[in-house]
């Protein structure tokens, strides 16, 4: 799987603006709730520690608008332990950016308990995910040689 590969599976896994409200509510639309300013940060965290889902997605994307993908890959995991399907693609995602073998594993974990929950998204992801990393006989996977093949 090329960089190019992995940036067009990343793109397709977080690039969803809208989210359904519990209980399948109509659809919101997110793409300008991430931003917050430096100052509302540490709220932000400390709200994120106590268990808000929304939150620890709000510092996952200032993060990540910042270039930070170590502390986005933290966030994005603390959204998903929080309960945020969100939070798991992007994590997934962000695991996937890392093309190690151990990380494509976790990240194809997730994403099956994502597909398990009925998202369309995941499994289409997922699909295009173990067909790159199931090459033709006789040729390793040379863009991410660590990666375990799809299933």
């Amino acid at each position: 799987m090329n960089r190019l590969t992995i940036a067009a599976l990343v793109f397709l896994l977080s690039a969803s603006t809208q989210v359904f409200a519990e209980g399948g509510q109509k659809p919101v639309d997110i793409s300008h709730q991430f931003e917050i300013e430096e100052s509302n940060l540490n709220s932000k965290v400390e709200s994120a520690l106590n268990g808000s889902p929304q939150d620890a997605l709000d510092v996952f994307w200032f993060y990540l608008d910042r270039g930070n993908k170590d502390e986005a890959l933290y966030w994005s995991r603390v959204a998903m332990e929080n309960g945020s399907d969100l939070g798991r693609k992007n994590y997934a995602s962000l695991l996937l950016e890392r093309c190690e073998q151990r990380s494509v594993a976790r990240a194809r974990f997730h994403l099956r308990i994502l597909v398990n929950q009925g998202n369309e998204d995941a499994q289409v992801l997922l699909n295009k995910l173990n067909a790159e990393l199931r090459p033709p006989a006789g040729h390793g996977n040379q863009a991410c040689p660590d990666a375990p093949p799809g299933d």
